[in-house]
């Protein structure tokens, strides 16, 4: 029975020991509603990803990470979710790349999404410098998560995955819409959100490819130029 807490108890250490049901549950919703030939129209997953808490009809900025980030689901990806600004500003392109390129930087260090949250703006180069002695300005900070962020990408379009191939549950982004409670009503335009984010990045939505001139204005992707150009 759903809220039933001392079963949720229950089945968490089955699925820990892999015992009975909790086996197959350690599969994942995907994986198990394939093993158990039933419940598929009930999955929120992106391409078998099951994404975070986070709901994209309370915070659409996460709409776009679950859908279009190289790794599916994700919610600590970045982007313009926390920025302020609605994905329906014409420079919410911009600011959810920014806020992409510095959550991969900030990943890529070691550091907790949450540490940024007590520290003064613009403290991260600071950061690293501190731990390693290397420094870096502002936009070498963003050049560096920029280069992140395309790597994982080209990777998987090296191995065939395209990002409007992802399948996605449109239930998780109100479609339909609910007919009641704090959401009811909203519908997250998540392909919006999409096209604005590619095209600030300069790639094309739907090939995925990085356009040249972006690769080639980028330090150290001359590999990545001969393989989706040569």
């Amino acid at each position: 029975k759903w809220g039933n807490a001392e079963a949720v108890v229950e089945i968490t250490q089955k699925i820990a020991d892999q015992k009975g049901c909790g086996k197959v549950l350690a599969q994942g919703s995907a994986g198990a509603a394939k093993i158990w030939g039933k419940g598929t129209e009930y999955l929120v997953t992106f391409s078998g990803i099951e994404p975070g808490m986070h709901d994209p009809r309370l915070q659409p900025g996460v709409a776009r990470t679950f859908q279009y980030d190289p790794t599916p689901g994700r919610h600590c990806k970045g982007g313009g979710g926390l920025s302020g600004i609605a994905p329906s500003d014409s420079s919410y392109g911009q600011v959810d790349v920014g806020g992409t390129c510095h959550m991969e930087i900030l990943n890529a260090s070691g550091f907790c999404m949450f540490s940024m949250f007590a520290s003064p703006p613009g403290s991260l180069p600071a950061y690293i410098e501190a731990v390693t002695g290397m420094h870096f300005t502002e936009q070498e900070v963003y050049q560096t998560g920029l280069r992140i962020l395309t790597m994982r990408h080209v990777f998987n379009l090296r191995e065939g995955l395209v990002p409007v191939d992802i399948q996605i549950p449109v239930r998780i982004m109100g479609e339909p819409p609910l007919k009641e409670g704090p959401t009811a009503g909203v519908t997250v335009d998540h392909k919006m959100m999409g096209k604005k984010f590619f095209a600030a990045l300069g790639w094309d939505l739907k090939t995925g490819k990085p356009e040249q001139s972006a690769l080639e204005a980028m330090e150290d992707m001359a590999e990545v130029v001969r393989d989706l150009y040569a």
